[in-house]
């Protein structure tokens, strides 16, 4: 029983159970950790039922009232909910991955967690909002830097850092966005980190130069990596195409005109 403790909570979050990790972690049903809790626990006991409210103390023989720590959810609560965790290929924190999961059931709207690194504390805090709108809020250490996984973008939205799309955002590299995930690259400071629409570029394209069913070649500068990019041709605006743009904001692939 003990040994399972720690790793059930971390098998459901690796195998994107979360919803399940959170279930069991906030479950107020014998056995659980807040079952105990309501029986009056501010430890980590060894017997789920060490002591309850209608029988008392049970059996002196297998009673610790502060058992060890693999009995302890807290490391979940960190690499998970907190979302910070180390890189294995960066020992001692120089690198760290910050990748909270959030409970899409709404029980949790937030989460703060801090840890005092060799190199100085590494700070994770989320909030959701009553839109479930997500804020995240990372600290990074000098001479430390951190990937940031941001979740829960929908179709059409990118992450920001204050006032600026993150990937123009000083010391801040947007690396992608997959399944909803933005995956950021960031070094040593302090970042907010919200969801938005991604910023929209319109084009307008001569139509005596594009006949219908062919494709159109857009370059130019400015762009903005992440951008959705709207091509239109035609006096009636009928032709939108998501256009993809590189890093350095300077063209935008073909599309084909429908």
């Amino acid at each position: 029983e003990m040994l399972t403790r720690d790793w059930s909570s971390d098998v459901c979050s690796s195998d994107l159970e979360t919803d399940a990790a959170y279930d069991l972690v906030l479950s107020h049903a014998y056995p659980s950790w807040l079952y105990t809790v309501d029986q009056g626990a501010t430890t980590f006991w060894e017997r789920w039922n060490s002591y309850t409210k209608d029988a008392g103390f049970g059996p002196a023989t297998m009673n610790s009232f502060n058992h060890y720590a693999y009995g302890a959810v807290s490391k979940w609560i960190y690499n998970t909910v907190a979302g910070i965790n180390a890189d294995p290929a960066s020992p001692g924190f120089q690198h760290v991955v910050l990748a909270p999961r959030i409970d899409d059931d709404g029980r949790v709207m937030w989460a703060k967690g801090v840890f005092d690194s060799p190199y100085g504390v590494i700070g994770s805090r989320w909030s959701v909002d009553d839109d479930g709108a997500l804020t995240y809020r990372v600290e990074v250490p000098a001479n430390a830097s951190a990937t940031v996984k941001f979740p829960g973008l929908g179709d059409g939205d990118t992450v920001y850092e204050g006032e600026v799309v993150a990937s123009a955002a000083e010391g801040v590299t947007l690396v992608g966005i997959e399944g909803g995930v933005a995956t950021l690259e960031v070094g040593s400071g302090s970042y907010v980190f919200t969801v938005g629409a991604a910023p929209v570029v319109s084009l307008a394209v001569d139509p005596a130069h594009v006949r219908q069913g062919e494709s159109v070649t857009v370059s130019g500068g400015g762009f903005v990596p992440g951008a959705v990019v709207t091509l239109t041709a035609h006096s009636d605006p009928v032709v939108i195409a998501d256009v993809t743009v590189d890093e350095a904001g300077a063209n935008a692939d073909r599309k084909s005109v429908v």
